[in-house]
């Protein structure tokens, strides 16, 4: 029997294995974080996006109940407004047969775009069509 022993490795993870196992963590936490940043501009340009839609359905709506309240007197062409809480460019178009000889009579075409200030290169358009007996 041999008087030098040597000492058996006692179980544990060696100082390169503990580094490539952080490495691979923090790698890992890095993707994470990236795809939170991802889901929160999301967010941001959805919210954006729900403010012009809005902004959009309730120019359609008042328009349509002005042409609808007073059929002889609808001004076609387009007029542009800024919606003064969210700051929200709209432009409503309307067209009648008078400009637009393809609409059959008495039908109205309106048309309104909203730009949010902050996402510029996304447009909002929402097109409808108003029949009224009394349009020219």
């Amino acid at each position: 029997m041999p008087t030098e022993k040597r000492m058996q490795a006692e179980g544990g993870f060696t100082l390169i294995e503990v580094l490539a196992a952080m490495l691979v963590l923090a790698i890992g936490l890095m993707g994470l974080q990236a795809l939170g940043i991802g889901a929160a501009r999301s967010i941001v340009r959805a919210d954006f996006q729900s403010e012009a839609a809005a902004a959009a359905t309730t120019a359609m709506e008042a328009r349509q109940q002005s042409i609808r309240a007073n059929p002889g007197a609808v001004a076609t062409g387009e007029s542009c407004d800024s919606d003064p809480v969210n700051e929200v460019s709209v432009c409503v178009r309307v067209e009648t047969r008078t400009g637009a000889p393809s609409l059959p009579v008495g039908t109205a075409r309106v048309t309104v775009r909203a730009i949010h200030p902050r996402l510029p290169q996304d447009t909002f358009t929402v097109t409808s069509y108003v029949y009224d007996p009394g349009l020219p």
